[in-house]
């Protein structure tokens, strides 16, 4: 008998004898994912059995591109595209820093106008920070990455000779992505003048920090490199600080070629001009609260779970950073904000009992454009009761069959699963798997019939509906094997018949056709369109001649078999 096992799915196995003892093994993969292949012989498994298979999407269905490193308080981007940006909603990105207990699911996921989803994800500490996509609550492949997350770094100058990309606009080395056209959307060039912010933001789709670069030429011929900032998704914004007067030429590259217009000019005046000419003394950035973004907003954090996120002025102009709590359990002195470079902050939340929390947040006194932000914080008590599993008493299983039982932990605060198979005192074979943030999957085997009691239990206390009875069940009956074939057939044309296994319970389903001359013919095998387990059997004579067809259920003769077909 041969089963395969998708989460609480098990799959029907083809199995068609191809010489004495020798099987070929087919199934159907509704999903991908990872599948379990256990293949028994008489009562026991063979050696090596249960086999481990994966079933892929292929790069038609999915493609993942993210970056390999990044730097605090700079959002990550990862690109996901779909075959089929309908089915959205069975995407889910996670990622966990070294800190983090749990993984967190990744919310600011937007669609960009050629259909790829752009994941935005801002890391606040350093280190191995883990990414995990999901589809369908199952891994794919090339779905479970990690990111290596430095320290903030600073533009630094470079000569000539370092200049990325030369004038031909060839690639610069290490670009990870293809880019689209870069158009610059808007920039503060007229205002230059020497100690101030120039900025220049564009827009380019597809790419990432690391793909765009600026470069900046001064005055006396020497070369910088602008810093690049990230707005929002597919915006970008470089910075430049002249310190001498004169003329400056910025060259902004993406994916080391040009944007349309590069490169651009501006001439920062000095302060020593005429008052005409000269910057007034508020020529410094004036204060724009809408352009402070949040970014790293969690929704859900468990009471006693560090809760940080990260507001990100430098394109605001001056002013400062104002986080007040506005409604809900949460103390002014539970909120901590702290500089993580220029203009960039990590606000850090310590939550002390549950609840929804409104926050009110303000740069230069005015609210920003995100403004009120809501977090939900839950207890962190684990609660049994919360608890839901998708099976219930009496639950009857078939013996030596892999059974699958869904956990639903959410809003059970934060504890364990455990859970065990016994029968007569002796515990059976069980597996527990995370598949999602509050997801778990309970995998059990019951080796032979008979009563068994699963307990499940959250944190030491059983979940609503445990211990759960089960039932295991043998079930296979040949006699029930029903089988409509043809007694005549004609040379080199297709003789099909018919195999309903709808009501002969577990087994496994072997057929076996020879010729005339007592050689195997080739027979294919394949699922019935008009009812579930129904097999058509096709083979194709080469000769006349009779010929035998051997019918088998779990290695039982099925009433008729063999039976004998006539070809003329």
């Amino acid at each position: 008998m041969a089963v395969a096992e998708l989460t609480s799915q098990s799959l029907d196995v083809g199995v068609m004898e191809q010489d004495e003892d020798v099987y070929t093994l087919t199934f159907d993969a509704p999903d991908p994912g990872d599948y379990a292949l256990y293949i028994f012989y008489g009562e026991g498994q063979v050696t090596g059995s249960p086999f481990q298979l994966r079933v892929i999407t292929g790069k038609r269905e999915i493609e993942i591109e993210s970056v390999h490193f990044g730097d605090v308080g700079d959002p990550v981007l990862l690109s996901v595209r779909l075959a089929d940006a309908s089915q959205r909603s069975n995407l889910h990105i996670t990622a966990q820093s070294p800190e983090d207990l749990e993984p967190e699911e990744i919310s600011d996921i937007a669609k960009q106008d050629d259909g790829t989803l752009l994941a935005q994800y801002m890391p606040v500490t350093t280190g191995q920070h883990h990414f995990e996509v999901l589809w369908r609550s199952g891994h794919i492949v090339d779905g479970t990455f990690d990111i290596d997350i430095t320290p903030a770094k600073q533009a630094a100058s470079v000569t000539a000779k370092a200049r990325m990309g030369g004038p031909s606009g060839s690639p610069q080395r290490g670009s990870r992505r293809r880019s689209g056209v870069g158009s610059l959307i808007k920039n503060t060039f007229k205002d230059a003048a020497v100690g101030g912010n120039v900025t220049a933001s564009l827009q380019a789709l597809g790419v990432g920090k690391d793909d765009v670069r600026g470069e900046v030429t001064r005055p006396d011929g020497k070369m910088t490199v602008a810093e690049v900032m990230t707005n929002t998704m597919g915006i970008f914004t470089l910075l430049v600080t002249p310190d001498v007067p004169g003329k400056y030429e910025l060259a902004i590259l993406v994916s080391g070629r040009p944007i349309n217009g590069s490169p651009f000019f501006f001439v920062a005046k000095d302060g020593s001009s005429s008052q005409a000419e000269r910057p007034s003394k508020a020529s410094a950035p004036a204060a724009n609260s809408s352009q402070c973004v949040v970014s790293n907003l969690p929704s859900n954090v468990m009471v006693g779970q560090a809760c940080r996120f990260i507001a990100d002025a430098r394109i605001a102009g001056d002013g400062d950073l104002s986080v007040t709590v506005a409604s809900g359990p949460l103390r002014q002195t539970d909120i901590t904000i702290s500089k993580l470079r220029e203009k960039v902050y990590t606000v850090q939340l310590a939550p002390w009992v549950p609840g929804t929390v409104n926050l009110n947040i303000t740069w230069a006194g005015k609210p920003i454009a995100a403004n009120p932000i809501s977090i939900d914080f839950l207890d962190c008590t684990p609660v049994a009761s919360k608890c839901h599993a998708n099976a219930e008493s009496p639950l009857q299983v078939a013996t030596n069959r892999w059974q699958r039982v869904l956990v639903n932990t959410e809003g059970a605060g934060r504890g364990t699963l455990t859970a065990s198979l016994k029968s007569k005192g002796l515990e059976a074979p069980l597996l527990i798997e995370r598949q999602a943030r509050f997801l778990y999957r309970c995998s059990f085997l019951t080796q032979t019939p008979g009563a068994y009691m699963l307990f499940i239990k959250w944190s030491g206390e059983n979940i609503p509906g445990s211990p759960i009875t089960v039932d295991s069940i043998h079930k296979c009956y040949p006699d029930k094997i029903k089988v409509i074939h043809l007694k005549t057939g004609r040379v080199k044309q297709p003789c099909t018949m018919a195999v309903d296994t709808s009501e002969a319970g577990i087994g496994v389903l072997a057929i076996k056709a020879t010729g005339p001359m007592g050689k195997d013919v080739d027979i294919n095998l394949k699922k019935a369109k008009d009812a579930q387990r129904k097999v058509m059997a096709e083979f194709t004579p080469k000769s006349s001649g009779n010929y035998r067809v051997s019918v088998k259920w779990s290695r039982v003769q099925v009433p008729g078999s063999p039976f004998m077909i006539h070809v003329v």
